[in-house]
Order: structure tokens, then C-alpha cells, then sequence
């Protein structure tokens, strides 16, 4: 046995041929000063390694929230535009911001799932592929929207992506301007189980425009995705979401729905004197849209002595609801059915 098995004084350097595989044994080994080394690597497989209670596992930081999450609805627990979506066409918005990237004549159908996702998760995102040329789920972050701190700086990716087909899905990070391209994960193996794909250190040109996170679909298969994280590293971190509240209010920073189902705001409720007066309701939204947002009137409200109002005037801050009259007295226009909705959508 080496005599520095037993005490090691700082300063000291160990020849590589005196250290062979065990040579340490299970205890622990006190050092004063500094411990350079070129590698640390587990020495228990799956386990990672621990430095002053931080665990490292698999090139990331685990269960240690040092960045938060530049996506939004990484965790794909918030579905306003709805639950399903079959058939669904190029650029279609899903789970809040995910979009649907259609290659091909390629059939993909999206739903909100509740069975197989993350054991700390209440949703994943399910997709139906079949593949015609290569599709995707994405989200875009503008650098317009924001996002200016990535230019020059690296961001990694991590998503576990569930699937049942081999060499059908990888996740990838894309950036256009100088340089930009897309770098990929490895596939995921698809043998029906969670495997943690991720992309490590990629270098955002200095004049992008976007940051693309990608779920890559390249052959047919049922795949699934939960707890997508971007953090601005080197290395993957593992996914830890914002509160609820947070996380809503992200996602309404860019498409925000009102009325609807039992709703009955927004309305407008006035008293008309003649004919063809314009009596109006102004409507706040809950959260400042990233830009000037697409207005939106959906369904065949009731009406009382009015036409069918119309959305007028909106800005980032809210919009003006407005009812023509057709008689004189007392005017109404009030949503009745869950068709009848106004959506702000702020896509930058």
C-alpha cells in the first residue's frame, strides 16, 4: 500500500503510476490546501459527485436552482389556447409558447398530458409524429424581447424527452447571425422510458437575432416532453420552476384570453339616446403584452339594441371594447358561450 494513502501533505504530488483503481479505499482523506486535478469522474455509476454538498451529476448541477429558466412554460403546465390539437399546422401555438414546426406534409398531434411526465410535474407535452420531413416543437426567444444579456454569452439545454422509437427525437439549440447554427443532443434511445437530453455550451453570435429550443422530430413516434430548462452556463441544470402565479404571468406577457365559458367580462352595458352611437367598455389586461398584441373577437355574442361590438384602439396596456347602437334605450353586449372570447396575441 502507498504510504499516501495514509497522510497526504499539501504540496505533494501523486505519480500516476502509484495510483491504480481502489487504491484509496472508502475512507475519507483530509487535505490541507489546494487538490488540483485534471478529472474528478464517480466512482459509483449514476451517482455523480459531491463537492461541499453540491451534487454534479451527468455534466449538471442537481437540485440546485442557480439560474432560472430563460423559457417560458418549460415545465408544460399552462395550456390557454386549449388541450388538443389535431392535425395541427405550421406555427400553431400549443402549451404557451410551444409551437408547432411542421415539416413536410407530416401529421402532428399535440395534447396536454397527465399520465406519463415527471414525477414532479402535473403536465407533459405529448406528440403524435408522423413523419414526412423533419418537424419540431419550439420556442423562440427574440433578442428584440429582452433577451440582449445572451449575445456573446453560452446557454446549455436540458429536456427529458420520453419516447418509443430509436433515433426519433433529440433536442437542439439554434441561433442564427455569425455562426449560428443548430447543435443537437444525442438521440434518445427509444425504449419507452425518461432520458435527460442535453446540449452544453453553445455560444450566442453577437448578432442573433433568436434563440430556438427545439424538440426534434425525425421519424415517426409517440414522444413526450416535460421540464424543459435554458439557464445562461456552460452546463445543463436540471428543470426548477417559478410559483404559479410567476409562471402565468410570463406566459400572459404574450397571449392573454378574456371572456369565454361563464365569464361575463368583458361586456359593454350603456343607454343609447339615437341610433348609431358608440358606446364603449375600456379593458385592462392582467399583464403588459411584449408588444402591441393581434386583438382578437371570437363567437356571436347577445346583444340588446347593438351590433356585435368590435375591439378598438389596443395597445400593450389594454383596449376599448366598443357596441353600436341600433335603437335607443338601454344597450347590452355580453359573451354567452365559451366561443365567445377576445385574445391578445403578442408574438414578438
Amino acid at each position: 500500500m502507498p504510504t499516501w494513502k495514509k497522510i497526504l501533505v499539501e504540496g505533494d504530488d501523486i505519480p500516476a503510476s502509484d495510483v491504480t483503481a481502489g487504491a484509496l479505499g472508502t475512507g475519507s482523506y483530509d487535505i490541507d490546501g489546494a487538490l488540483a486535478v485534471d478529472t474528478i469522474n464517480e466512482h459509483t455509476s449514476g451517482q455523480g459527485v459531491a463537492v461541499d454538498g453540491l451534487l454534479i451529476k451527468d455534466g449538471a448541477l442537481v437540485g440546485f436552482p442557480l439560474l432560472l429558466n430563460l423559457l417560458v412554460n418549460g415545465g408544460f403546465e399552462i395550456w390557454q389556447r386549449g388541450t388538443s390539437f389535431s392535425g395541427a399546422a405550421d406555427g400553431t401555438y400549443t402549451a404557451d409558447r410551444w409551437q408547432v414546426g411542421k415539416g413536410g406534409t407530416s401529421t402532428i398531434n399535440v395534447d396536454r398530458e397527465s399520465t406519463t411526465k415527471k414525477a414532479n410535474s402535473q403536465y407533459s407535452l405529448k406528440v403524435a409524429y408522423t413523419h414526412n420531413a423533419a418537424s419540431s416543437i419550439k420556442q423562440d426567444l427574440k433578442i428584440a424581447d429582452g433577451y440582449h444579456h445572451l449575445l456573446g454569452q453560452k446557454v446549455s439545454l436540458r429536456i427529458p424527452v420520453y419516447a418509443n422509437t430509436a433515433s426519433a427525437v433529440r433536442v437542439g439549440i439554434t441561433t442564427d447571425g455569425t455562426g449560428g447554427t443548430t447543435t443537437y443532443s444525442s438521440y434518445h434511445a427509444g425504449n419507452s422510458a425518461w432520458a435527460d437530453l442535453s446540449v452544453n455550451g453553445v455560444t450566442i453570435p453577437s448578432d442573433a437575432t433568436y434563440v430556438r429550443v427545439s424538440v426534434h422530430l425525425e421519424a415517426s413516434c409517440t414522444a413526450y416532453a416535460d421540464n424543459a430548462m435554458l439557464v445562461p452556463c456552460t452546463f445543463a441544470q436540471d428543470y426548477w420552476s417559478l410559483t404559479p402565479a410567476e409562471e402565468w404571468e410570463r406566459c400572459q406577457r404574450y397571449y392573454e384570453p378574456h371572456a369565454g365559458g361563464t365569464s361575463t367580462l368583458p361586456f359593454v352595458n350603456s343607454y343609447a339616446a339615437a341610433v348609431g352611437e358608440n358606446k364603449m367598455s375600456h379593458v385592462l389586461f392582467h399583464t403588459r403584452k411584449a408588444i402591441v398584441p393581434t386583438m382578437t373577437k371570437n363567437g356571436t355574442w347577445a346583444v340588446l339594441n347593438c351590433a356585435q361590438p368590435t375591439v378598438q384602439r389596443g395597445d400593450v396596456h389594454g383596449y376599448v371594447l366598443v357596441a353600436l347602437s341600433t335603437a335607443a334605450g338601454q344597450l347590452d353586449a355580453t359573451p354567452n358561450s365559451s366561443d365567445d372570447t377576445i385574445t391578445a396575441e403578442s408574438n414578438p
